[in-house]
């Protein structure tokens, strides 16, 4: 369609501009899986997965191998790019009606923006909200909305089922968000963003949300204050190994500051030789395992069921109160990628806090990445794999032929000794 009668709104080029095309500011770094039980019958919450980054130390000084965000996106960004040269009155290149749908939906979320965060910080700071609390609050007032289809679905299985706690009285689709197979990795997802109506290619994305449910959930260190935040540079570093560099609720800290923090008198040495300091993760270690593990069975899963599409980088959406993570994983190339984390927030006036223009822009194009995503790279990345088929190697066909989708129950399976059992056991007949 020709000459769109629709301006955007200029924030989305401010946004686009000053954070998301700055290449050190937005970046994915390069995964490989170290260890890992894939080939167990075990739930996403026991999932086991540790990683690394890939190092690059040509220059004498070790850097994560990474991926600036507009490389990825490359579409979107030069779509945005295309619409601010042709200025206010319009375009005039051929944009399909997907597209459009996509751009009038963060138009419109932007022009509500003040009431749905509005909605959003009353349910957050709410002392009772339980994580379905949470999660419906981010599909009804952030992610739901800047989605194709403008829909969601919440895992079926939450406790505490009730309309959004914000004072709108929308009541959200509860219903089956299992995925997996029994076999191998499998559970339930948080949040399922689905596809728009049917004449268009099903293109889900999940979102898993991470609320530490603590003995500080109940007290005012809960709200969301941001005293600490720094808003001309909120963004915080890729996860080259999260036990390195890691980053607390309580400390945002830019790039160069992240080298020469201390947290009393402990320091640890990245490999480069800069010191860092390692302090409380927000995400828990834990739960970052489980993420990486269900954004993997995730893209196995799309590309089994839909091999038609051009690319197979699906997302994973780690969100909290706080802050926003995304892992990508490309499962006809085996490519894993890990996001900046970045905070939601930013303080607008000393009694009012907003969300980031950047945020929104950022997860518009990662939910609409069937529309947005055009990497092209991965014959550069073909060193860079994470070699997860040959940690499930045991196990591959099922994640290759036999995932399944919207499953509500998953059946009991035993696992089998491992390896090292059999081991044992051949030593003791030999002797």
């Amino acid at each position: 369609m020709r000459n769109m009668a629709l301006v955007l709104d200029k924030r989305i080029f401010h946004a686009l501009n000053n954070y998301l095309c700055e290449e050190k500011k937005f970046l994915f770094g390069v995964l490989k899986v170290k260890s890992c039980n894939a080939t167990l019958s075990v739930p996403f919450s026991k999932a086991e997965c540790k990683y690394d980054g890939y190092w690059d130390d040509t220059t004498g000084i070790s850097e994560m191998c990474a991926i600036p965000f507009q490389t990825i996106f490359d579409k979107g960004v030069s779509l945005l790019k295309m619409i601010e040269d042709a200025g206010e009155d319009g375009w005039t290149d051929e944009i399909d009606d997907h597209t459009k749908s996509a751009l009038i939906r963060l138009n419109e979320y932007l022009e509500n923006k003040d009431r749905h965060v509005k909605s959003l910080l009353t349910v957050l700071n709410m002392d009772d909200a339980s994580e379905t609390d949470i999660s419906v609050a981010f599909g009804e007032h952030l992610l739901g909305l800047l989605a194709p289809g403008k829909t969601y679905r919440v895992d079926g299985r939450s406790k505490g089922k009730r309309r959004c706690q914000c004072g709108c009285d929308a009541f959200p689709a509860f219903n089956n968000t299992g995925i997996g197979h029994e076999e191998v990795w499998h559970g339930y997802i948080d949040l399922v963003l689905p596809s728009c109506p049917s004449s268009y290619e099903d293109m889900p994305s999940i979102a898993k949300i991470v609320v530490q449910m603590d003995e500080e959930k109940h007290s005012k260190k809960r709200k969301l204050d941001f005293d600490d935040i720094d808003s001309e540079d909120p963004r915080n570093l890729p996860r080259p190994d999260i036990n390195d560099t890691v980053e607390s609720e309580e400390d945002s800290v830019s790039t160069e500051e992240m080298t020469e923090i201390e947290e009393g008198e402990e320091k640890k040495t990245s490999p480069g030789g800069k010191s860092i300091v390692e302090v409380k993760q927000v995400l828990p270690e834990k739960e970052y395992e489980q993420a990486l593990a269900q954004t993997i069975v995730f893209s196995l899963l799309q590309k089994k069921e839909h091999p038609e599409f051009k690319h197979h980088m699906i997302p994973n959406i780690v969100i909290s109160p706080k802050e926003v993570e995304v892992l990508l994983y490309d499962a006809e190339n085996d490519i894993l990628l890990c996001g900046n984390r970045f905070r939601l927030f930013v303080e607008k006036n000393s009694e009012r806090l907003t969300l980031f223009d950047y945020s929104i822009v950022f997860l518009w194009m990662v939910l609409n990445y069937k529309i947005f995503c055009s990497f092209s790279k991965t014959e550069t990345l073909k060193h860079y794999k994470s070699n997860f088929p040959i940690f499930a190697a045991g196990k591959w066909e099922i994640y290759k032929n036999d995932l399944k989708s919207n499953v509500a129950h998953f059946n009991a399976v035993e696992n089998s000794p491992n390896v090292q059992f059999f081991l044992q056991t051949s030593v003791k007949l030999l002797k």
